[in-house]
This record gives C-alpha cells, sequence and structure tokens, in this order.
C-alpha cells in the first residue's frame, strides 16, 4: 500500500511540473483598446458584487503580456492581462480582503477571467471564462 501511495504522490507532482512554453511560441494577440480593460471589469464588478458602491477597487495600471496555465482545469490564458483588485463588503457588511481578479484580453475580445472563489479549505484562484476553450466555464 505505502508503495502505491508513493508511486501516486511522484506521479502527481510530475504531472503540474510541466514547463510553460517560450515566449516566441505564444500568441498573444493584439493589443486591447486603452478604455476597454477597465470597462470590462467594472461591468462584471457592477454584475456580481453584493454592494459594488462601497468596494474598494484597485485598478491596474496597462495591460501587459502574461501567460496562466491551470493545471486543475485543464486551461491556459494567454493574452494580455489585466489586474485588479477588490475589497468588498459580504453578507454581514463586514469588507472580505482584497481579493484578485485577472482579465486576460485577446484584442476587443475578452478571452478568459480569473477570479477568486472562496472555499471552506481556503481561497482558490478559478477561470470563470475562458474562450480560447471553446468558451468553457469552470467554477
Amino acid at each position: 500500500m505505502k508503495k502505491f501511495l508513493y508511486a501516486s504522490l511522484i506521479a502527481a507532482t510530475l504531472t503540474g511540473c510541466s514547463a510553460a512554453p517560450k515566449h516566441g511560441q505564444l500568441s498573444y494577440g493584439a493589443y486591447p483598446p486603452v478604455n476597454l480593460p477597465k470597462q470590462a471589469a467594472q461591468e462584471y464588478l457592477k454584475a456580481n458584487l453584493m454592494d459594488y458602491n462601497s468596494a474598494i477597487i484597485t485598478y491596474g495600471g496597462h495591460p501587459s503580456r502574461g501567460y496562466l496555465h491551470s493545471p486543475i482545469f485543464g486551461t491556459q490564458a494567454v493574452g494580455y492581462h489585466y489586474y485588479v483588485s477588490v475589497n468588498a463588503k459580504n453578507a454581514y457588511g463586514a469588507y472580505t480582503g482584497a481579493r484578485d481578479y485577472v482579465f486576460v484580453f485577446r484584442g476587443k475580445e475578452l478571452s478568459a477571467l480569473v477570479a477568486p472563489k472562496v472555499t471552506s479549505s481556503g481561497l482558490r484562484q478559478r477561470v470563470i471564462f475562458d474562450h480560447t476553450n471553446g468558451g468553457k466555464r469552470t467554477q
């Protein structure tokens, strides 16, 4: 039984160690229009926060090239990443602490969104929408 556990642990460890592609191999798409990332972030947050007006939102500067890979979901997000930090109120009216969101753009298109999800085991990132993977939606 111990051999099986050790073999499983080693296999799981090695599976997550795949190397990221080199920058020359990636296609980031066109740079998004100047106001689009902030507008898209505002629209998403207005629709998904309990109390948008009380939220403390810190918008990132300019979108930058980026690559995200989620071995758990089997998805990758290549494009221009726009980072947003949000400290919003929960149902009890208390601030929850800053949570980071990553909006991934390819030209004028929002291709992926990585948002926080709080579970009983702690905070985990999740891919909400990944257009590059056939519109896969993972919760």
